[in-house]
Parts: structure tokens; sequence; C-alpha cells
């Protein structure tokens, strides 16, 4: 319910969301797959753009998958430029729609001048650093909560498997840049639906 404005939640009941991904996800599908859901996406960039990082761009474009309309997260590096700086896109809808459905995926690739979603290349980031960031940005508190569990949970399988404490972990793929956002854009997606609970 809404109140002048502002979310109401019953404690009786829980909002759930059900993730069939038999297959697996991505933190850029998970946040593609809420908004198309019907998370505002402008509510989603500015809860990321909480982060005390700058260096990319977060966009979403309407597509289709097989014949399916569905939405695609961007999260394009902008590699060379300095943290600290907040200047990231917040652009809406760079793709385009045919309108038409020929059975299979007509998407067309497009060079806009951008990096691709390839994780950043560079130095590898510890769990500790990553941690730091989230509990330094200004997010809602279920947001940055669900985000640390994340990153927590692939910091003691990691740890656990390179037998390693969890803090001097450090990752490779999923410590770069684009991964944070997606986790963080994951979080705030589900925030902004009210979601209580994934099943």
């Amino acid at each position: 319910e809404l109140n002048g404005g502002k979310d109401v939640r019953m404690n009786a009941i829980d909002r759930n969301a059900w993730n069939h991904c038999f297959a697996g996800t991505a933190g850029d599908m998970t946040m593609a797959a809420l908004v198309h859901a019907g998370a505002d996406p402008v509510r989603v960039m500015d809860i990321v753009g909480a982060l005390p990082v700058d260096g990319y761009a977060l966009t979403f474009e309407p597509v289709r998958r097989c014949g399916i309309a569905a939405t695609q997260a961007h999260v394009a590096v902008h590699d060379g430029e300095p943290l600290g700086q907040h200047d990231h896109g917040h652009g809406h809808d760079h793709g385009h729609d045919h309108g038409h459905d020929h059975g299979h995926d007509h998407r067309h690739d497009h060079d806009h001048g951008h990096h691709d979603h390839g994780h950043q290349r560079g130095p590898h980031r510890p769990y500790r650093d990553i941690r730091a960031l989230l509990d330094a940005a200004d997010l809602p508190p279920r947001v940055r909560d669900r985000a640390q569990r994340t990153f927590r949970v692939l910091a003691e399988v990691e740890g656990a498997m390179h037998r390693a404490d969890p803090d001097d972990v450090e990752f490779h793929e999923v410590g770069s840049l684009d991964a944070i956002v997606d986790v963080v854009g994951a979080c705030a997606a589900l925030e902004v639906l009210g979601i209580d609970r994934i099943v």
C-alpha cells in the first residue's frame, strides 16, 4: 500500500518472488528480470548511484529472445577513469524493437562506442575492499545487507576452496566493478519491488 508516497508494509504479509533459475543466473540477468517484472529502472539506478565509485554506465534495453519480450541490463565499465568522480550515466532504452517476430533472436549488434560487459581487467579486488565499499555507500539498509550477504557467501565459498580466511579472499571477475554494480542493482530492484524473500 502507499500512504503519503511512502511504502507501508504489513508485518503479517511477506512479498515473495519466485526465481526459477534452473541453469543459474547472473547479477545483471537478475536485475534485468526484476526491472522487466516492474521495478522502476530510474529508482534502481538511483540506488546503485549511491555506490562511491564512478567509471560505469548502467542502462536497460528492451529485447526479444526467441520471440519472448525481455529486458537486458548493460553495465559498461569505462577503463582508466578514476574512482570517486560519480559520473555514471543513467540511460534508458538504447536498443530498438523491430516490432515483428521471426521466431528467432533478431538482435542487431551495433557499436555504440562503449565497452562491452566484459569484466574489468586489472588488479583483483579483496573481499574486505568490497565490504568497505558497501559500508561506505549510502544504500537503503536492506539493499546493503543483501549485497553484503551475497559477497560474504561468495567469499566463504572461495575461502573454503582455497583454505583461506574469507576476509583475505581476492575476487577476480566477481570483484570487478561491473559485477559489484550487478549485485547491488539486483538488490536494489528487489527493494524497489518490495520483495521480502526469494523462493
